[in-house]
């Protein structure tokens, strides 16, 4: 089971504490980042093994890191994934085969180089 603490982590040290305050600190954003982390831990109850590479993102860490201005990652209603028991290509077929655009709010799933971005849509 996935922890909020993996969905606020960043590898970016100087960063870490103010993304974990202002994560902390605005009850709309925690609850997006519940939400979007109880998903994450459905697609793991699905058999869907996952790494999660990026989840909460500050303004400053979403600019670090060359987010676009207005991402999701900085509402808490995204994450990136890394499948760790299948593909990606496979990951996404198996989304689509759970419907889960249907089932959750998803707005987008989108396959990057090396990681899959799912994005959901802002209430």
């Amino acid at each position: 089971m996935h922890t909020i603490a993996e969905f606020i982590h960043t590898n970016h040290r100087d960063l870490q504490r103010l993304n974990e305050q202002e994560f902390c600190q605005n009850i709309k954003i925690y609850e997006n980042g519940a939400r979007t982390l109880a998903f994450v831990n459905w697609l793991e109850e699905q058999g869907i093994q996952l790494v999660i590479t990026s989840g909460y993102r500050c303004k400053e860490l979403n600019e670090r890191v060359g987010g676009v201005p207005n991402s999701r990652h900085c509402d808490g209603l995204a994450v990136d994934v890394i499948p760790k028991n299948m593909s990606i290509d496979v990951m996404i077929l198996k989304l689509h085969e759970l419907e889960v655009k249907r089932k959750y709010p998803i707005e987008d799933i989108i396959r990057e180089k090396s990681w899959i971005h799912i994005e959901f849509k802002n209430d």
